[in-house]
């Protein structure tokens, strides 16, 4: 298991960049002042270490705090490169999955609302605690905000600039 230690002597953290930098030569890529790491498919980035693969978000909250975190790591701005420590909180899995930014088969243009073709009708919809929490209105802006309050009155991890 990677030790607070051994993260110190090998990379420095730049809290207000969010970027890891190596301090020694790590196999061919890990060249000492270059940033440390690439970005995956899916956003994150992440640093070999040791042989084993680790995401620099956790990686923070080691070098930082001395252990890693009990649950998830969760990205305030959605930005899964942005690492600085002002960005990252911990978070159990409901809280990261109410940080979720818009998914890319939504058609509405805004999370949580959808068209109902069979009742012709806009649906706020929000899922607490493993339930889906419906509501149904004419126009969409009602809707909008419908989800928007909803988030507010149940959610503790949501942005809401990326509400909509």
């Amino acid at each position: 298991m990677l030790s607070q230690e051994r993260l110190i002597d090998i990379l420095s953290y730049d809290p207000l960049s969010g970027s890891f930098m190596n301090l020694t030569q790590r196999g061919k890529r890990g060249t000492p002042g270059k940033i440390a790491g690439y970005v995956n498919p899916l956003g994150y980035r992440v640093i070999r270490i040791d042989s084993e693969n680790h995401h620099a978000h956790r990686l923070v909250w080691l070098y930082q705090y001395g252990n890693f975190p009990d649950y998830l790591i969760d990205h305030i701005n959605g930005n899964r490169d942005d690492n600085r420590l002002i960005n990252l909180r911990p978070a159990t899995y409901k809280q990261n999955a109410e940080n979720q930014k818009l998914h890319s088969v939504n058609k509405s243009g805004h999370r949580g609302v959808s068209w109902d073709n069979h009742n012709q009708l806009w649906v706020a919809c929000v899922v607490h605690m493993n339930e889906r929490l419906r509501k149904r209105f004419k126009n969409m802006d009602d809707a909008i905000k419908a989800v928007k309050q909803m988030r507010d009155e149940l959610y503790t991890h949501h942005r809401t600039e990326y509400s909509a």
